[in-house]
């Protein structure tokens, strides 16, 4: 997965998207694992595709669509979840952040060909792989005292303007605004489905109850 994320750019990109397209992930629970990605060296274009795919659309949304909607809907639904993500992750390779780049390790045999004394340096000794459960206790670590702090701050913030939109929001508001055939009918439609935390899945049977 990391590997495929990493290489050639429109490689990359498309593996991105059709991992995203794949994982039934909410668009809380992807931020986690976008930013994992990106500070394991991943570009940031990838990982802007990824996480914009994964909560658009997945298989289980597709066959609710299908069935709820019809193929028409469904059809444009895939091909906007499939197409937007990448053209994201394209805009964001083209002008976003550089790589993170990653460690140089030079071997014994880089410098000199003698083991004893190496460019004057003492030889340092192989570090041993880390087991198993070593991975899980230091993956575990850095989610509780490096990822969540970072991301605490922002998911709360999120969750508290949400509930101000949900309280203040006026009961008429949908029927005012969403039944228009105009282009403020559209607007107020995208800030609703912006402002409600519903999954891929989920969000299906709302649109065909709207």
């Amino acid at each position: 997965f990391h590997k495929r994320l990493s290489g050639s750019a429109p490689g990359a990109m498309l593996g991105a998207v059709a991992f995203g397209a794949m994982l039934p992930i909410c668009s809380c629970g992807v931020i986690p694992l976008a930013i994992s990605l990106y500070r394991s060296g991943v570009r940031l274009g990838p990982v802007m595709a990824f996480a914009a795919a994964t909560p658009i659309i997945n298989p289980a949304a597709v066959i609710i669509s299908l069935a709820l909607l019809g193929p028409q809907v469904t059809l444009v639904y895939v091909a906007l979840g499939l197409t937007l993500p990448l053209l994201l992750g394209v805009f964001v390779q083209r002008w976003g952040d550089q790589p993170h780049p990653p460690p140089l390790v030079v071997g014994l045999g880089d410098c000199c060909s003698s083991q004893a004394d190496c460019c004057g340096t003492t030889p340092v000794p192989a570090v041993p792989s880390a087991t198993a459960w070593q991975r899980v206790v230091r993956g575990v670590h850095w989610g509780l005292t490096d990822l969540g702090p970072t991301i605490a701050f922002y998911m709360a913030f999120g969750i508290l303007l949400a509930g101000v939109i949900a309280a203040f929001l006026p009961p008429d508001w949908t029927e005012t605004y969403l039944r228009e055939n105009s282009f403020t009918a559209l607007a107020a439609a995208g800030v609703l489905g912006a402002s409600l935390y519903v999954c891929a899945v989920a969000h299906i049977p709302l649109v065909a109850t709207l």
